[in-house]
């Protein structure tokens, strides 16, 4: 899953669900936080340092089992339950034992902001188990793909090219399947090296079902005086249109998200941008005005920047979000493995 469904379609079911502007906005940030978290290495500021939790796999050796239990395991490709000899699996399950669990445990949170952040990073997670179902997140022959074609025009469409890359990629994730689970409106199909059977996927199908599930338990865990802003049968057939939209650009797709549902998060902006909470711990306001959000940008520049400690630093979004991710890979880990 991508941008649009972890930060505008999981908006959009927080604020049908009940959650308030602001809320649901803090949901769906973190919820698309979590595969834009690339920071990991120390931070300095002033003497003291900070140690980030990276939670997104882009851009990291992933042959590493370190990375593979950190990042993978914990946020993007959870097995379904605790792995307790040969017989348990770690491939990803749709709505699993323990990605409920993890569910209940963001749920139970007491304190209210950290709550909701923990909440966004949980439904992440869980809706990785409806995108990323039958892949694993360890480096294994079970996540061999052979024949990969995508539904279009009508027929099952075969790419020579897209196929022979298939060869050179890792045996991780979906790493061999490359995008196609992730893509809101595709239809797929392929056919395991070690099966001889035939796997067809449907994206929008398999996403709707994530989301109502996702609406179901905002329902269930919100206070009961609270009540929703639109039932999910009167948003289902718009959720289900802008996941099948046919639209290859993904900003322009999450343009179509925003333009449907602007009005839902008034007075706020219902837009995200990776660097807002990041920006706003790191760096003063004029800090921001005059252009130095450069450096929070570690990917590109580096970690050579020196920050000031602000008198809010330790509760702010974005240091909230790296210590619930630390307690989410905490709890996965005690549990699995």
């Amino acid at each position: 899953m991508l941008n649009d469904f972890h930060f505008f379609c999981t908006g959009v079911i927080a604020r049908a669900a009940g959650y308030p502007p602001k809320d649901a906005l803090k949901i769906a940030y973190a919820s698309q936080y979590l595969d834009d978290a690339t920071e990991h290495k120390p931070i300095h500021i002033d003497k003291m340092i900070f140690d980030p939790a990276r939670t997104a796999y882009m851009g990291i050796r992933s042959m590493n089992w370190a990375i593979q239990k950190r990042v993978f395991l914990p946020f993007h490709f959870l097995p379904p339950k605790p792995i307790r000899g040969p017989e348990d699996t770690f491939i990803v399950e749709p709505d699993s034992p323990l990605s409920r669990k993890i569910l209940e445990r963001a749920a139970s949170e007491t304190k209210r902001r950290f709550r909701l952040i923990r909440l966004g990073i949980a439904v992440h997670t869980y809706a990785d188990t409806w995108a990323h179902q039958g892949f694993s997140g360890r480096y294994h022959h079970e996540n061999c793909v052979q024949r990969l074609e995508p539904w279009e025009d009508g027929k099952w469409s075969y790419s020579l090219l897209k196929n022979f890359f298939i060869k050179f990629a890792p045996h991780i994730g979906h790493a061999e399947a490359g995008l196609y689970p992730d893509i809101s409106y595709l239809k797929w199909r392929f056919y395991r090296k070690h099966e001889r059977t035939v796997i067809v996927r449907s994206n929008p199908d398999s996403y709707l079902d994530a989301a109502k599930m996702i609406y179901s338990f905002f329902r269930a865990t919100l206070p009961k005086d609270v009540k929703p802003y639109a039932e999910w049968k009167e948003i289902a057939g718009k959720v289900f249109r802008l996941l099948s939209s046919h639209e290859p650009d993904l900003d322009k797709r999450c343009e179509l998200w925003a333009d449907e549902f602007r009005d839902w998060f008034l007075p706020e902006d219902f837009a995200y941008d990776k660097f807002l909470w990041r920006s706003k711990a790191l760096l003063s306001k004029k800090e921001i005005q005059k252009g130095r959000r450069q450096a929070v940008d570690f990917d590109t520049y580096g970690y050579g920047a020196t920050f000031e400690l602000k008198r809010k630093f330790y509760k702010s979004d974005w240091v909230l979000f790296h210590r619930a991710a630390l307690k989410q890979r905490h709890f996965v880990l005690e549990n699995l493995l």
